[in-house]
């Protein structure tokens, strides 16, 4: 039998017909698995925050950007207030994909969102005071010491947890304390009028509080006390929708960016 060049092209043709007709073995997993990450973010220098050009910004952002261009993940990013996050989370479909970057891993929020391993460690708390009563800071090397001088006035966030063996220390000490119902750019203001000896902040938080009070960075100090315990645990997380394969690369990333000690 002869074959004639018109019906060999046509029978390939037919066979690349049926081959591509043929369904794709997991290719909707493959689908979602490579999908884009939705990375709602709230505005908190210096952790994430938009800068001048727009764009999405802060050591938390910066650091979670690496990571997901480690795991090979495409991210959109979008600001929206704490409250709105996980509103979002908690409504979030099996169709959603949304992150979100620097939470605490609480059991109320594990109901709603899954967790990568941990990201970063807040350091230590520090005090903060101004630089014309350092002498009188110079003696106390932990917290409690200070604590038990009843007569330094110590400035307090009404409804703040500054950490919970710090509250601790806090509430059973003798220290004359006031409490503040504002926000921690007023108590940096307030220190510097006197209205108290000293605060409690993140250090990685003293230039931008003192940048947001208006007031001159060189009119203050911090310290760190021995005794302050290093400060809670920071995670991606992740709206439930978010496939197991899509955040254990991000897990394994993690691993190779911030270290196999993030555990």
């Amino acid at each position: 039998m002869k074959w004639h060049f018109p019906c060999i092209v046509g029978l390939v043709c037919l066979s690349c017909v049926l081959f591509l007709s043929q369904p794709s073995v997991g290719s909707d997993a493959e689908e979602r698995d490579q999908g884009v990450l939705s990375v709602l973010y709230l505005e908190f220098p210096p952790y994430y925050f938009t800068n001048p050009h727009g764009q999405a910004d802060g050591i938390l952002l910066n650091l979670a950007r690496d990571i997901f261009r480690e795991a090979g993940i495409g991210t959109r990013y979008a600001s929206m207030p704490a409250k709105r996050v996980l509103e979002n989370f908690r409504k979030a479909g099996d169709s959603d994909r949304f992150a979100s970057v620097g939470w605490f891993k609480t059991p109320e929020r594990m109901g709603f969102a899954r967790f990568s391993r941990p990201i970063y460690q807040n350091r230590p708390l520090v005090i903060l005071f101004l630089e014309k009563h350092r002498a009188l800071f110079e003696k106390y090397e932990t917290f409690e010491q200070l604590t038990a001088d009843g007569t330094l006035t110590l400035g307090l966030l009404d409804g703040y947890s500054y950490h919970t063996a710090l509250d601790t220390m806090i509430r059973r000490s003798s220290t004359r304390k006031r409490v503040v119902v504002g926000e921690f750019p007023q108590l940096v203001r307030m220190l510097a009028a006197e209205r108290f000896f000293y605060i409690i902040v993140a250090p990685e938080e003293v230039d931008r509080l003192i940048e947001a009070s208006g007031l001159p960075k060189g009119r203050f100090m911090s310290k760190a006390m021995r005794d302050i315990p290093t400060g809670n645990k920071r995670y991606v997380m992740f709206s439930k929708g978010v496939p197991d394969s899509l955040i254990e690369r991000v897990n394994m990333a993690i691993g190779r960016v911030v270290g196999e000690k993030s555990e």
